[in-house]
């Protein structure tokens, strides 16, 4: 299903022409997933049909972003941050090893996305902050396109 529902958020924001569209998490933060999923269990959740699907889709039904914004902090904040927004569930690979998150975020970004820009937002920052830091990158970004 949450493959479908990358799917889903492309074909929404390939609609929105002319507009500037956020995706919240995407086709790597799948493939983050069950990477992570797949080492934590040992092999006993399957990653393989992600990676088939991702490598089959790829510039096709899944269309690369003009830019990725990954905002990241320390596990502690991101922990406490979580829980105080009760959204963590049990058995939850998101939070059970942020560290292996973030390494195959890093990887991927690497193999897979090495030409596409990343822009990297300081969690330990205010909301405020990081919105102006985002209006900064927005801007940038629609002036280099014109």
């Amino acid at each position: 299903t949450c493959m479908q529902n990358d799917e889903l958020k492309i074909q929404k924001a390939l609609e929105a022409k002319d507009k500037i569209v956020f995706v919240d998490r995407g086709y790597l933060s799948t493939l983050v997933y069950g990477m992570t999923r797949y080492k934590l269990t040992k092999g006993k959740e399957r990653v393989d049909h992600i990676l088939s699907w991702v490598l089959t889709n790829l510039d096709q039904k899944l269309v690369r972003p003009d830019f990725y914004i990954w905002l990241d902090g320390p596990n502690d904040l991101c922990m406490e941050r979580a829980k105080k927004v009760n959204n963590i569930a049990p058995n939850d690979y998101w939070y059970i090893d942020l560290n292996e998150c973030r390494y195959w975020y890093k990887r991927l970004f690497e193999l897979l996305e090495r030409d596409t820009l990343t822009y990297k937002l300081d969690g330990t920052k205010t909301i405020k902050e990081n919105i102006s830091n985002l209006s900064k990158i927005i801007n940038e970004n629609i002036t280099n396109k014109r």
